[in-house]
């Protein structure tokens, strides 16, 4: 995804008067929540400030085992689990792109707790690929940010794992109550524009079937992260729903540039 601003700043070309509005009304909301998790937003080497997120939400329920899955990390400079990793734990990074990944497995080779690995994911594929790197039942941690089927891979995932936290990249197009899926394309590629992945609502409805409550945006209206129902009980997360919806902090007006479909063959 293009550059974003961090912790909460946004580019100074708002050009819609819309997207002034909805800014707007999302500064009001997070000033009258003071235990809204954007608070600990600190950017370490993630996009922007999940790495305070993480480390507050860890510090609450505890690190567990410390294992972390990653996808797509590109060449893994700027992600979720790296300051994790930096810090002792185990994981798997996998990346779609041959060139990305070879620089990731540069970067990391000198870890041999962190597995890099070169893999296109797909619905069909992901429960095969945990398998195959011995991805555990319940992993600490669990990132997906691939730019377009973000929200089935992480609905397969969920048929046979029950990662303790989740960081998903959400549409933020879309704003609630907006029920937005981009329908499933396993030869999917982003093209820099709005059709990718799914809205906040539509990853809320998936994770609160499963067992998940959502717990904050990251202030750049990118990621969005989730806690399991029994590890988030009595550790100071309110049931906030999509009332966490951040607006997106980059594009030109409100975010990429909007295309509603797939591209004509």
């Amino acid at each position: 995804m293009a550059p974003v601003q961090v912790n909460g700043r946004r580019p100074p070309d708002r050009t819609s008067p819309y997207a002034e509005r909805i800014y707007h009304q999302w500064r009001w909301k997070k000033r009258l929540n003071p235990a809204s998790l954007t608070h600990f937003e600190r950017k370490v080497y993630s996009q922007n400030g999940e790495d305070g997120i993480l480390a507050e939400i860890f510090r609450r329920i505890g690190a567990g085992g410390k294992y972390a899955i990653e996808f797509g990390i590109e060449d893994g400079s700027e992600c979720c689990t790296r300051n994790l990793f930096v810090q002792g734990w185990r994981g798997l990074m996998l990346e779609g792109s041959p060139a990305q990944a070879k620089r990731a497995v540069e970067r990391f080779g000198n870890n041999a707790d962190v597995r890099v690995a070169c893999e296109m994911m797909t619905a069909e594929n992901i429960i095969d690929l945990f398998r195959r790197y011995g991805v555990p039942e319940a992993p600490d941690l669990l990132v997906i940010d691939i730019d377009g089927n973000d929200y089935w891979v992480w609905r397969a995932i969920l048929a046979a794992y029950r990662p303790r936290v989740v960081v998903i990249e959400y549409n933020a197009r879309w704003i609630p109550p907006t029920d937005w899926v981009m329908p499933y394309d396993p030869n999917h590629r982003w093209s820099g524009d709005t059709y990718f992945g799914a809205s906040l609502t539509s990853l809320v409805k998936l994770g609160t079937a499963h067992g998940y409550q959502l717990v904050t945006c990251d202030s750049a209206g990118v990621n969005a992260s989730f806690i399991r129902d029994d590890e988030a009980g009595g550790e100071g997360f309110s049931r906030s729903g999509t009332v966490c919806y951040a607006p997106p902090g980059y594009g030109r007006g409100f975010g990429h540039p909007l295309r509603t479909s797939r591209p004509s063959a």
